[in-house]
């Protein structure tokens, strides 16, 4: 099986982050017909040195849209022109080795059409100091996963993983109410779009031995940041469950309010003040969900194989 791979990158406000990116696709070794796109979202004028885009493989594509899911959409839209083009997305704040993009590309070529890809998720720099209490309450980004881990679960982590521009079509992109720029202020528009795919009938291969390296910023590990990001965690998995199934979000809401009330008769209250906060997100996602227009389900028309 031939196709053109594309590699997006999205940009964000993080330039160091993005150069480093670029720099491990300019050194990766046998992976012809490849063109790097930087999806440029962010404030700034140029996010990085001007001589990555005098390579005829490395493209600057400048977008309006805030919206991540809304400024990939419209990337694979204008770069993407066969639906066998294969699209590796990568977040801009990852690293990897000179064959990670070969041993993609590979595993595409050995699979086909049915599948797409991902691999296990390193995590390095994390602080030599991390408050215990916090530390289960991290995010897998934050923590990793092996390649054992997604066996067990079947999701890839984070924004790096890889299919074909039919699967995308077929699933109806990226849905735009999720991630960063969601007006809702709703995340897991990586898993969202992973979920589309296994509905439609898409199978995860997981390409084993081939780690990308996440460097998470130092203060993301802090307290108040876990906390938020718990709050955010509880919106998002709130509307998710909502447009899902009302019954099945409500079911749901019982059960947190029960695991407070144990987590208050059992004097925990450092576990009590974080479930209180994935209970106020959670909460939130039905005011939310009254509020807009756009209720349709994340499954909506899509046509299994």
């Amino acid at each position: 099986m031939e196709f053109d791979t594309i590699v997006f990158v999205i940009a964000f406000d993080k330039p160091d982050y993005t150069s480093k990116v670029m720099d491990c696709f300019i050194a990766s070794k046998n992976i012809s017909n490849t063109k790097l796109v930087l999806v440029d979202n962010s404030d700034f004028e140029c996010l990085v040195d001007k001589y990555y885009f005098k390579r005829p493989d490395v493209v600057h594509f400048k977008t309006q849209f805030k919206n991540k899911s809304k400024a990939l959409n419209q990337a694979v839209k204008a770069f993407c022109k066969q639906n066998n083009d294969f699209i590796i997305s990568l977040d801009n704040d990852v690293e990897f080795d000179q064959f990670f993009l070969k041993k993609y590309i590979d595993s595409a070529k050995l699979k086909g059409l049915k599948y797409y890809f991902g691999t296990s998720f390193i995590v390095k720099n994390k602080p030599k100091i991390i408050n215990q209490s916090t530390y289960r309450f991290l995010q897998g980004s934050q923590k990793g996963k092996t390649d054992q881990d997604f066996k067990k679960n079947k999701m890839f982590l984070g924004f790096s993983y890889a299919f074909f521009k039919k699967q995308w079509l077929q699933v109806g992109g990226f849905d735009e109410r999720f991630g960063p720029g969601s007006s809702m202020g709703l995340s897991g528009d990586e898993s969202i779009f992973q979920k589309k795919l296994i509905f439609a009938g898409f199978k995860p291969f997981l390409i084993e031995s081939n780690p990308i390296v996440h460097k998470p910023l130092n203060s993301s590990y802090r307290k108040e940041r876990v906390l938020k990001r718990v709050k955010q965690n509880g919106l998002t998995h709130g509307f998710q469950k909502i447009i899902e199934s009302k019954p099945e979000y409500f079911k749901r809401l019982l059960g947190l309010l029960w695991i407070n009330c144990k987590l208050l008769i059992m004097f925990k209250f450092y576990d009590l003040h974080v479930q209180l906060k994935y209970l106020s997100g959670y909460l939130n996602s039905l005011i939310i969900y009254i509020k807009i227009e756009d209720k349709s389900s994340i499954y909506q028309n899509i046509k299994k194989l």
